[in-house]
C-alpha cells in the first residue's frame, strides 16, 4: 500500500516548517546572545561614562580649587598693599603730630623764658621797694639830717 500522497505532501511540509522553526531557532539564539553582547557593551559604555564624568568632574574641580587659589593670593595681595597704604598714612601722620608736638613745646619754652624773665624782673622790682621800705626811713632821717646841718652850717 502505498502512503497517500498526501500524508507525503504534510510529512514534507512538516518536515520543512521543522527545519525552518530549527533554523529560526538558531537565528533566535544568535540574536539573544548578540542582545546579552550588547547588554554587556551597554553596561560597559554606562559604567566608562560614569567614570569619564567623575574624572572630568574632578578635573573641573582641580580648576575651581586653582581659580580659588589665585582669586585668594590676589586678596591677600590686595590686602597687604591696603595696610601698607594706611600704614604709610598713619606713618606720615605721625610724624606730622611729632613735629607739630615739638614746634609747640619750643613756642612754648620760649614764651616760659619769657615769662621767668619777667618773673625775675618783677621780684627784682619788689625786692628794691621792699629794702627801700626798710631803709627809707633811715635815709629820709640822714637826708633831714644832712638838709640841717647844711642850714645850720650855712646860716
Amino acid at each position: 500500500m502505498q502512503p497517500d500522497r498526501r500524508y507525503q505532501n504534510n510529512e514534507e511540509t512538516f518536515r520543512q516548517l521543522l527545519e525552518g522553526q530549527a533554523a529560526m531557532l538558531a537565528r533566535m539564539e544568535e540574536f539573544s546572545r548578540g542582545l546579552g553582547e550588547a547588554k554587556t557593551d551597554a553596561r560597559e559604555a554606562r559604567d566608562q561614562s560614569s567614570r569619564l564624568a567623575t574624572t572630568i568632574e574632578a578635573q573641573n574641580m582641580a580648576g575651581r580649587v586653582s581659580e580659588l587659589r589665585s582669586e585668594i593670593v590676589a586678596k591677600i595681595d590686595k590686602l597687604g598693599q591696603d595696610n601698607d597704604t594706611k600704614v604709610n598714612a598713619l606713618r606720615q601722620d605721625m610724624v606730622k603730630n611729632i613735629t607739630d608736638l615739638k614746634k609747640d613745646q619750643n613756642a612754648h619754652g620760649v614764651r616760659l623764658e619769657a615769662l621767668e624773665t619777667s618773673k625775675t624782673k618783677v621780684v627784682g622790682v619788689a625786692d628794691f621797694f621792699a629794702w627801700l621800705a626798710k631803709v627809707a626811713p633811715w635815709a629820709a632821717a640822714a637826708l633831714a639830717a644832712y638838709f640841717a646841718g647844711l642850714k645850720a652850717h650855712s646860716g
